[in-house]
């Protein structure tokens, strides 16, 4: 099967390239609110209080070491933007005009973004330990590929 760019080549004037975008975001629904994370702890048998240690940590050194570990596989460093100021989208076209356009793991960048996060709570007035969700700041990653298709 031919690309259409190869089947009408003698009608096609020029090509535009752009970025185009696939975000994934998403959240798991048995645990995704704070009675749902509640009955996923007890039923790991895990105390609240316990949960950033015993759970939330260790997840997140394992998403860093992938991260890591992709980075190193294509050659390239993470590059940590500490300034809201860094337009994502500007620093990634400076990186594909230095290096070009081939298909592969162009970069990874991360920040710390606002998002929303459990936190282990003493309720004084019901006698109970649970988990609230809460605003905080967290450490993520962007992963940018030029995938070619055909």
């Amino acid at each position: 099967m031919k690309l259409i760019t190869e089947r009408y080549e003698n009608q096609i004037a020029g090509v535009l390239n752009c970025f185009d975008r696939i975000v994934l975001t998403g959240n798991l629904q048995s645990f995704c609110y704070s009675a749902g994370m509640e009955g996923y702890l007890r039923h790991q048998d895990i105390r609240c209080f316990d949960f950033p240690t015993t759970l939330a940590k260790p997840l997140a050194d394992k998403l860093k070491t992938h991260a890591k570990n992709l980075a190193a596989t294509a050659g390239i460093e993470i590059d940590y933007l500490g300034k809201k100021q860094i337009r994502k989208e500007s620093y990634v076209q400076n990186i594909l005009d230095e290096r070009g356009y081939e298909s592969g793991l162009v970069c990874i960048l991360s920040c710390v973004e606002g998002c929303m996060r459990f936190m282990p709570q003493y309720f004084k007035d019901k006698n109970y330990t649970g988990m609230i969700m809460k605003s905080g700041q967290c450490l993520h990653y962007y992963f940018y590929f030029i995938l070619k298709v055909g």
